[in-house]
């Protein structure tokens, strides 16, 4: 385990994949395994594909990606000394969120009120206004509706987002 070389004076909200409140969040039909070779973490944007009766996931794929992985960790980590991870190993079974409040974690920095876009490709999350053009992303339905407690916007930040219509204003509650 690396040693601790930070520490911050203000705790986040919540961790990435967590749900923002205690609304209840509306998820996939299904219940999809991560896709064979794909790699996926908790408060990742995915692509659900159902083919065949099976349904998998991946950070991959076109259009609007289907929503966010929930903070749901059925893994089991046998090596008690190796660090905890928020990774979904391919095959194990992902809880995908379409509707509601979620914490996730930015690429860039982050702006209350900006719209989420997701890279087809990578699945690397960024914000910027609504209808602008990211070279190989997709908007999404999602927006920033807090910095989460984060005194300032820091690229890498975990921020909470919502695609519910008239969501709370948590910048109203600090």
């Amino acid at each position: 385990m690396a040693f601790q070389s930070t520490v911050n004076r203000v705790n986040t909200f919540g961790v990435q994949g967590d749900l923002a409140n205690a609304q209840v969040p509306h998820y996939t039909p299904t219940t999809p395994r991560v896709a064979t070779g794909a790699t996926v973490n908790c408060g990742d944007f995915v692509w659900v594909k159902d083919a065949n009766g099976v349904s998998t996931c991946s950070k991959a794929g076109e259009g609007k990606p289907t929503g966010i992985v929930q903070r749901v960790l059925d893994v089991p980590n046998y090596t008690m000394t190796a660090e905890g991870t928020l990774q979904i190993p391919a095959g194990r079974k992902a809880s995908v969120v379409v509707w509601g409040d979620m914490f996730i974690k930015t690429t860039d920095t982050a702006t209350v009120g900006n719209k989420i876009y997701v890279n087809n490709t990578t699945g690397a999350i960024t914000n910027a206004a609504a209808g602008q053009s990211i070279g190989g992303a997709t908007e999404t339905d999602f927006a920033i509706v807090s910095l989460a407690n984060n005194a300032t916007a820091a690229s890498g930040s975990i921020v909470i987002v919502s695609n519910v219509a008239g969501s709370i204003n948590y910048a109203a509650q600090s």
